[in-house]
């Protein structure tokens, strides 16, 4: 793992102008704003929430308990890389990061991950982007992991041990890997 310490600076941490801040929250206005007419002119909010009014409510409660959990992963994720960050701001990154990630196409929303990083923590591009390569490197793992499980009880229940013997096989060659391309210059 780098060695971020002289990176993080708590004194810079959410501090912005007054002017900066309300320009964002115009913009942050605007777009809700925008996206709010979007959705009424290409379908109409009577028919989107007749749709969601047919979904009994106990069938949604699971689902955001799991969207809940999983920002909390990401969000513990990041503090297990770069060390104790101030858990209200993280939230703020992890949910804008996933935010442009829906909203932007073709995943260009990857790259508000390290300039998020950088204006709420003062982390440097190179380790935040070094960082976001890694997470979508495990993420990677975890999407085979999960597809080799559903290969196997599918065609072949008899191996169904063989994807976590494999990833535990990666995750050793990469736990290898990590402190060499950690410890070199970037």
């Amino acid at each position: 793992m780098p060695d971020l310490s002289n990176s993080l600076r708590p004194e810079k941490v959410g501090k912005r102008p007054l002017a900066r801040k309300i320009v964002g929250l115009l913009l942050s206005l605007a777009l809700t704003l925008g996206l709010l007419f979007i959705a009424e002119w290409l379908i109409g909010w009577g028919q989107l929430l007749a749709t969601w009014q047919m979904v009994p409510w106990s069938q949604l409660v699971w689902p955001c308990f799991l969207v809940l959990v999983s920002y909390g992963l990401r969000g513990l994720r990041l503090r297990g890389w770069f060390g104790p960050l101030a858990w209200r701001p993280l939230a703020h990154l992890v949910l804008l990061h996933n935010f442009w990630n829906n909203i932007l196409p073709m995943r260009a929303g990857e790259v508000s991950f390290p300039l998020l990083l950088r204006r709420n923590f003062d982390i440097q591009l190179a380790p935040a982007t070094v960082a976001l390569v890694w997470f979508r490197v495990l993420d990677l793992a975890c999407l085979l992991l999960i597809f080799g499980l559903a290969w196997a009880w599918i065609f072949m229940p008899i191996l169904l041990p063989l994807p976590p013997l494999l990833l535990g096989l990666l995750a050793y060659s990469l736990s290898r890997l990590l402190p060499r391309i950690s410890q070199s210059n970037l």
